[in-house]
């Protein structure tokens, strides 16, 4: 009962915030003993679609906004403080880009390019084991992340009335994402040194972002900033899975690989600990 309870309080805390599911998970499960430590490097590699919350214009069309080739590396520090209770934090950085395009009108259609620098990223989370059956282990695992992101765009657009007419912005963006991913399955013990494990995977995301529009190849333009707000929409971009090999090369050395699939979102990561 006090290991339910203490992930509802985490998911509680969490309910707020929107967030991506491209970090490392592990096994759904606490792998450390109560003073235990765990000095990890994790990478990760993502690639998702986001929607655009509200568009601007009642007959705006908008394709998702595709967040491409985005890694994160991570070093984390993880404690055992119960026997089936482990929490984690981390800290590391992350770089990604961006596209969408925009049907703002009959007569106005743009594609956007995002170049997002390489920014912080810090988090934490929790692992917590159900019960144990046999070789197989019952658990889950919840984790949040932040990052603020700085970076350039362009925007083409083109512009057809009696004629047409191509034009091109370009300026600054500032982007803040929010990563929250709750993962709830098993882990297989296949051998002494090698375990399997996978289960269900929830997540929500939120980008929001600010752009300033620095420069134009047309005068008519309104430069004043504006923000727009994206997010993962619909359950099976919410609802996926994932999976994972975990390898005790020595007694106090793992590596894990794993991956994870939505609709609108996949990712792989690689993970080595050391436990002392």
């Amino acid at each position: 009962m006090r290991r339910a309870a203490a992930l509802l309080g985490l998911l509680a805390a969490l309910a707020p915030v929107w967030v991506f599911a491209a970090d490392p998970l592990g096994p759904p499960r606490a792998s450390l003993a109560p003073g235990q430590f765990s000095l990890g490097v994790e990478y990760s590699y993502a690639q998702l679609e986001l929607r655009k919350r509200r568009p601007d214009y009642e007959d705006q069309v908008i394709t998702p906004l595709g967040i491409d080739n985005m890694h994160t590396t991570y070093l984390s520090l993880s404690v055992g403080t119960m026997e089936w209770l482990e929490c984690f934090v981390r800290i590391g950085g992350v770089t990604m880009a961006g596209d969408e395009q925009e049907k703002a009108s009959s007569t106005r259609v743009m594609e956007w390019d995002y170049d997002y620098d390489t920014e912080l990223i810090f988090g934490g989370g929790l692992r917590v084991t159900f019960a144990t059956l046999g070789k197989v282990t019952l658990g889950a695992v919840a984790s949040y992340s932040y990052a603020n992101f700085d970076g350039a765009y362009q925007m083409d657009g083109t512009k057809i009335t009696t004629h047409q007419l191509k034009y091109r912005d370009w300026g600054t963006v500032d982007a803040q994402m929010q990563q929250w991913c709750i993962g709830v399955g098993a882990v297989w013990q296949l051998r002494e040194n090698l375990a399997l494990y996978g289960g269900g995977l929830f997540q929500r995301v939120l980008l929001h972002q600010t752009i300033q529009m620095n420069d134009s190849s047309i005068t008519e333009v309104d430069d004043t900033p504006f923000s727009s707000s994206y997010r993962n929409d619909g359950a099976a971009s919410q609802f996926g899975g994932y999976g994972g090999i975990e390898w005790t090369i020595t007694q106090h050395v793992t590596l894990r690989a794993e991956g994870s699939l939505t609709e609108d979102s996949l990712g792989g990561s690689l993970m080595l600990g050391m436990d002392f």
